[in-house]
């Protein structure tokens, strides 16, 4: 925008609220007479304001923009008409106005924190908590490089904005929670024989030994209970239910306090005998200090790569997928290209980032790609130009490793973007980074440059994608507050005789124009509706067909799983009611494989009605429109200005519920299934010696 029609925009603002005290009374003009001088009365200055209101409603006058300056005075036009709320009262103000205004306030005050969630997930040792420590610069944030250590919990990191503290807010599950999570994890480890995961007992150990000590691995489950008054007394707000707040101005404290909660790691910086409160964490929110240029209206959610087996945990790592507007997926690139637990989180969770969430963008990052070995790379090799662009080096040693870096991260993202396969059409290819933290944080001695970590060009997107919030969040509160202040203005304003008549005929014309809107409306929903009803026909009859070969083949008897290891996993999908994820992060999902054919039957019409295209619902809302494309009377375009704003919050607040309601309708099918297999699901449960059976 100029900064002659910015200018203009603060104008209008002033116009109404910083420089006319008299529009923000909130109160009946009736016999109220203002004097000749009063700037709230000039002729010229309210034919000007007309003017320029004639040009909001019609979009052709300046909108708001990035610049603090605009939503400062905003801001300052709100407070000014809050200030003046609270001097009036009854028998002189209309309360029930004043309450309705007060509303219209807080829902604008709501926008400032409108966030995008991007989600970073990967298997454990991948690099993800060094990748977000560079991205964010700092290089203790999050605790890393720990040997057989990983992240254990969902962590939230946003900016700080209001001190210069690095704080974290720890939220606890229930002691109830924990009490029916500790039963489990025994019965996992009491079971004998075939039934006997190791992985899964490796992961029950972990977690008893991480709050009761190494010698509590044989200990009954009152043996147990008896050490919690030791166990938890640094954390009584485990036992009150409330939020634990850490705060330190230092990243390197920080980091070291918080690594007990985080972390899976029993022993850290020598200290063995140090408490970890992992298994007891629901998630952690990071508030960053000096991050407001990337994550002002960014959270970054650092997911653990394998979900978790506990089901309630599990459904939380799912919802923040669903949650997720861009998701980065983090490898290690040696074994980017074939990473199996990078695919599967991939392949396992792309159903619930598209169809069952709101998913715009897929990134891959490849990480460590300062490890390499040049001699042994280049022996496997064959390419002249690689060679010989080394052999004409000055410094050949240093050379030849950023050769093969450089030469290996193009042979990655080409292998990358060949393996990508989009089944739910929810983005049309992903962006794939090479990066190398190490590299990035160097001071000196390093082998890469700067900009060849890609660690800069990832922070560019992220900050990218923080400016696009933050330009939408300023429109959006501008706009409402231009509304508001319209709204002030008509209130206060004298009503005529010829204003009457005019209100009358513009109700009406509106009135008819919302009549119009609706029927087209509704006939566009009704169609949307008879296409589904036909497609979902079509998947009942394909599921009386399949249903029960595709759930043997898929869940109860898969080709290559044999023995107890998997009769365990059957076990494990019962007692989930349908569903459990393996350490590895592969879900099992039986409710799933019963609904493929329903899902698969509605595919298509599902994608275009909820894809942004012109046949979308989205693109149905934006069409839709009462307002006038052009009305001559000045006297009428605050209440135009209103309405438009009005109107431009309910067309963002319906699109956001659709995308809601999206999600909920995508896992009706699932969830429907799963309730009426929940008493086959109970009874298998309560079955010693299960084995699980499936009747047409």
């Amino acid at each position: 925008m100029s900064k002659e029609t910015n200018q203009a925009f603060l104008r209008d603002l002033q116009l109404h609220v910083v420089l006319s005290p008299g529009r923000c009374q909130i109160m009946p003009t009736q016999g109220h007479k203002r004097g000749s001088n009063d700037p709230s009365t000039s002729n010229d200055q309210g034919r000007e304001g007309n003017k320029r209101l004639c040009a909001i409603a019609k979009g052709t006058a300046a909108t708001p923009t990035l610049e603090m300056d605009v939503i400062k005075v905003a801001k300052e036009g709100i407070g000014k008409v809050l200030s003046r709320l609270d001097k009036v009262s009854p028998p002189y103000a209309n309360m029930d106005f004043i309450g309705y205004l007060r509303n219209k306030i807080s829902a604008l005050e709501a926008i400032i924190d409108d966030k995008v969630v991007v989600g970073v997930f990967g298997r454990s040792g991948a690099g993800k908590s060094s990748l977000m420590n560079a991205i964010l610069g700092v290089k203790t944030l999050l605790p890393s490089g720990t040997v057989g250590a990983c992240t254990s919990v969902i962590i939230q990191v946003e900016a700080n904005m209001t001190d210069s503290n690095y704080v974290a807010e720890i939220d606890f599950i229930s002691k109830e929670e924990w009490e029916t999570e500790l039963k489990s994890l025994l019965n996992i480890k009491e079971m004998d024989g075939e039934e006997k995961d190791k992985r899964m007992v490796n992961m029950a150990n972990s977690k008893i030994q991480a709050l009761y000590g190494e010698d509590a691995v044989g200990k009954s489950f009152d043996e147990l209970k008896s050490l919690e008054s030791e166990t938890f007394s640094d954390i009584p707000e485990f036992l009150s239910s409330t939020r634990k707040i850490l705060s330190f101005d230092t990243a390197t404290k920080f980091s070291t306090e918080i690594a007990c909660y985080i972390r899976s790691k029993r022993k850290i910086h020598g200290n063995s005998s140090q408490i970890h409160y992992w298994p007891l964490v629901k998630y952690v929110t990071i508030k960053m200090p000096n991050s407001k240029d990337v994550l002002e209206h960014i959270v970054l959610v650092d997911l653990p790569g394998t979900g978790d087996c506990n089901k309630a945990r599990d459904e939380m790592w799912e919802s923040y997928i669903t949650k997720c507007s861009s998701v980065w997926v983090v490898a290690d690139i040696d074994r980017a290209a074939a990473d199996s637990d990078a695919w599967n989180i991939l392949d396992n969770s792309i159903s619930n980032m598209g169809p069952g969430g709101q998913c715009q963008n897929i990134t891959f990052i490849c990480t460590k790609t300062d490890i390499i070995n040049p001699d042994n790379y280049m022996r496997e090799m064959d390419d002249e130009d690689l060679h010989l662009h080394i052999e004409d080096s000055s410094n050949y040693s240093e050379e030849q490793k950023r050769a093969c870096i450089l030469h290996r991260n193009q042979q990655a993202k080409m292998e990358i973007q060949e393996n990508y396969s989009n089944p739910y059409e929810i983005i049309d290819e992903i962006q794939v980074f090479t990066v190398s933290s190490q590299e990035f944080q160097k001071d000196n001695h390093y082998v890469l440059r700067q900009e060849e970590t890609e660690i800069p060009e990832l922070r560019a997107l992220l900050k990218s994608l923080n400016d696009q919030r933050s330009e939408k969040v300023m429109r959006d509160y501008v706009n409402g507050a231009y509304g508001i202040l319209s709204l002030v203005h008509v209130v206060n304003h004298e009503i005529t005789k010829s204003m009457e008549t005019e209100k009358e005929t513009l109700h009406k014309l509106l009135e008819q124009r919302l009549e119009d809107e609706l029927q087209n409306i509704d006939q566009f929903m009704s169609d949307i509706h008879m296409e589904f009803d036909k497609c979902l026909s079509a998947g009942v009859l394909e599921s009386e067909k399949t249903c029960v070969t595709r759930a043997k083949e898929e869940v109860i008897a898969p080709k290559g799983k044999r023995g107890g290891g998997y009769h365990q996993t059957l076990r494990a999908v019962c007692n989930g009611q349908g569903s459990c994820r393996s350490t590895n992060g592969v879900k099992t999902n039986m409710n799933a494989s019963l609904s493929n054919s329903l899902c698969d039957s509605i595919r298509n019409i599902f994608s275009k009605t909820f894809k942004k295209s012109q046949k979308s619902i989205s693109a149905k809302i934006d069409n839709f429109s009462i307002l006038l494309e052009s009305y001559d009377e000045e006297t009428m375009f605050p209440r135009l200005a209103f309405l438009k704003t009005e109107e431009h919050k309910l067309k963002a607040d319906l699109k956001n519920e659709i995308v809601q309601r999206k999600k909920k309708i995508y896992s009706s099918l699932t969830k429907s299934i799963m309730t009426t297999m929940l008493p086959s699901y109970i009874g298998q449960s309560n079955c010693q010696h299960s084995s699980v059976t499936i009747q047409s």
